[in-house]
Formats: structure tokens, sequence, C-alpha cells
């Protein structure tokens, strides 16, 4: 039996509403093969300082980035495929350094590679993977405020059990 890939828009900072989405795609299918999770926002003023990163904007970009990521995976691995169930976890290069005005972002997605390696080392032993890529795009700024992608890769870590 082949099965199919549901793709949703929600507000992953709320718990209950991703739990009821994993659920009625698990009771779709009947069962959880594999789950990526793609959250990422910057806030209202993209390009702070951490002294002027609102409370609200910290907020906002922990809560989807981070705390939506967690919600997502708290959700999936009650239904995970075990073994052979894989997560992947959309991170960012900034989760592996940290970049000049970005410092929630930045924070957001180290989060999310912690959170990752964590929970890799938690059930890696019942055979599920879960894994982060962690895309790169470098952008260049003109005074017109175009913003151009020069290139983008993806760096992959593969942990062995």
């Amino acid at each position: 039996m082949k099965g199919r890939i549901f793709i949703t828009t929600l507000n992953v900072r709320d718990a209950i509403a991703v739990a009821e989405w994993v659920t009625s795609c698990f009771e779709k299918e009947g069962r959880l093969n594999g789950s990526a999770n793609c959250a990422g926002v910057n806030g209202v003023n993209t390009a702070t300082t951490i002294q002027d990163t609102t409370p609200t904007d910290w907020d906002f970009i922990i809560g989807v980035n981070l705390t939506g990521v967690a919600n997502c995976m708290r959700a999936q691995l009650r239904y995970m495929t075990r073994p052979g169930g894989s997560i992947v976890n959309i991170s960012s290069t900034l989760g592996l350094f940290g970049q000049s005005y970005f410092g929630a972002y930045s924070a957001s997605k180290h989060g999310v590679n912690g959170l990752t390696k964590s929970s890799a080392a938690e059930f890696g032993r019942e055979g599920i993977r879960i894994n982060s890529i962690c895309p790169y795009v470098h952008v260049l700024r003109s005074d017109l405020g175009v913003q151009l992608p020069l290139r983008s890769f993806v760096i992959v870590k593969r942990r062995e059990w």
C-alpha cells in the first residue's frame, strides 16, 4: 500500500492543533513513516540587535521556530513507525553559528539543532532517525532594498547507532 503526503498550514505554536492534525493524518493512513518540520519566521523587525528585539518578536520567533518544532515532534513520535520512522527538522546554518542582527532567529535554530540531537539519541534506539538540515542562503542587499539570493547549500549530519 502506497502512502500519501499530507501538507497543511497551521499555527505550530498551538500544541493541541498540531496534535489533532497529526492524529487525523495517522487515522487516515494507519501509520506515520516520516515527517518534515518546516517552521521558520524572523519576526516583524527582521534585522535587529538583541537589545532592540521586542519581547513580542522574541516570543513569536522562539514560539514558531523552536516550540513549534517541539510540538510537531511530540505529536509525531506518538505515531511514528518503529523501527524505520524518520523525522527531518529544517534548521539553518544560523543554528550552527550566530550572525549579528539575527539573535532571536539564531537562538531558535540552535535550539532546533539541540532538540534534534537530543531526540535522535532518545529515539535512535527504537529505530527512528531524527535529523536536521541547515540550509544557507547568502543574500545581497542592494540600495533599492532588493534581496538577491547568491547561493545556497545544505549541511546534513548523520549519526550511526
